[in-house]
């Protein structure tokens, strides 16, 4: 796991308006240390650890398609261009 010792709001999306008013939020998690984790038992997790440019290629590239994490990808490329 890692922890983060700055986090941003960079996104607020409505996941699906059409059907619900549900909102989702995507944050920029900076200043990172590892951390112990352990997963609960339902929780099914694969971390990648990689480069935006690459992760944003991916995104790009169809290989990640969940539109949150699409959005938070794509939205922080541009966040940390324009520091």
């Amino acid at each position: 796991g890692l922890l983060a010792a700055r986090w941003t709001c960079i996104a607020r999306l409505h996941t699906s308006n059409s059907v619900t008013d549900e909102e989702g939020f995507v944050f920029l998690a900076e200043d990172l240390t590892q951390a112990d984790w352990e997963p609960e038992e339902t929780e099914d997790l694969r971390l990648w650890k990689l480069p935006l440019e690459q992760a944003v290629a991916l995104a790009m590239n169809n290989e990640i398609t969940d539109a949150i994490s699409v959005a938070g990808l794509l939205k922080a490329e541009k966040v940390l261009a324009n520091r």
